[in-house]
């Protein structure tokens, strides 16, 4: 069989459990879910393949982590080119859990002003402000990695 990359598998997966998750917060919101989703739904655009393995970590500084403030996750985003509004429609996948990334993050006067715009949309029945700019920002994200097109050739 094909020999996929954990890198790959990571983002692919990663992007799955979020179409699933959002699917499913739509489907409880309306009847008909199918033809609804398939009419309306946020659906993720389709991930190029080719990741390489990483033969180790990322030199210690490079990404934030546990005892990083709000500043330097804003920092890194920047230096990646993601905006402060990406950094924020990733909150729920940032720290243990949704609430955790959502409160830490609410410590930055602009995070917390982008945070409520983000809630208001997932209040809506298609979620589409958030959901698209969350699979934007993850997108962008997952495809910082070098990128091998003729990986599985």
């Amino acid at each position: 069989g094909l020999q996929i990359s954990f890198a790959d598998t990571e983002a692919f997966a990663g992007q799955m459990i979020a179409a699933q998750e959002f699917k499913a917060a739509l489907c409880a919101k309306v009847g008909s879910c199918d033809v609804v989703y398939n009419a309306y739904g946020n659906k993720p655009k389709r991930l190029p393949l080719g990741r390489e393995d990483s033969s180790g970590p990322d030199p210690k500084g490079r990404v934030p982590w546990v005892g990083s403030s709000v500043e330097d996750f804003k920092a890194a985003f920047k230096k990646v080119r993601l905006t402060a509004r990406e950094l924020c429609s990733l909150a729920p996948a940032l720290l243990e859990d949704e609430a955790k990334g959502t409160e830490f993050l609410m410590q930055d006067k602009q995070c917390a002003g982008i945070l409520k715009d983000l809630a208001r949309s997932k209040e809506t029945t298609t979620r589409t402000s958030y959901e698209v700019t969350f699979f934007d920002a993850y997108n962008r994200l997952v495809n910082l990695a070098r990128i091998n097109p003729k990986a599985y050739d």
